[in-house]
C-alpha cells in the first residue's frame, strides 16, 4: 500500500512539474513575441518545420534561448539546460543526439540571433515531427 501511495505522489509531482514547465515556457513565448513583434504564424509554422529567415523570428529564438537559459550572454549554447527543456514527445537520449548535431551546426555562427535560429531549425528538422518547444 505504501508503494502505491509513493507511486501516486511521484506521478502527481511529475505532472505538476510538467504543467509548471509548460506554463513557464508559454509565458516566455508570449513575452518574446511581444518584445520582438514576431508574427504568430511564423512561430506556429516553425514548430511544424516551416522556417523563414525572418529577422523578428531570429530575435524571438534568441529571446527564448536566453529566457530558458539555453544560451548565455556570450552566445554559447548549453546542452544541459536544453535537455531540461525538451519538447513533449522527445525522449532525452534522442534529444541529446539531435542537440549535439545542431549545436555543432550552429557553432560557428557569430550572430546570437541567427545561431539560435539555426539551432532550432536543425532541432525541429532532426526530430522530424511538429515540435512544441515554444508554446503560445
Amino acid at each position: 500500500m505504501k508503494f502505491l501511495v509513493a507511486a501516486f505522489l511521484a506521478i502527481a509531482l511529475v505532472s505538476v512539474q510538467a504543467t509548471e514547465s509548460h506554463n513557464k515556457i508559454k509565458h516566455y513565448s508570449e513575452g518574446c513575441m511581444e518584445t520582438t513583434g514576431v508574427d504568430h504564424e511564423i512561430v506556429a509554422n516553425a514548430r511544424k518545420g516551416e522556417f523563414v529567415e525572418d529577422e523578428k523570428y531570429m530575435k524571438y529564438c534568441h529571446c527564448m534561448c536566453k529566457k530558458m537559459d539555453i544560451m548565455d550572454h556570450d552566445g554559447h549554447l548549453h546542452e544541459e539546460h536544453m535537455l531540461d527543456n525538451l519538447p513533449e514527445g522527445v525522449e532525452r537520449e534522442e534529444g541529446a543526439k539531435i542537440m549535439k548535431k545542431c549545436m555543432a551546426e550552429a557553432h560557428d555562427e557569430t550572430s546570437h540571433e541567427k545561431k539560435a535560429f539555426l539551432f532550432f531549425k536543425c532541432f525541429v528538422h532532426g526530430v522530424g515531427k511538429p515540435v512544441n518547444f515554444f508554446k503560445h
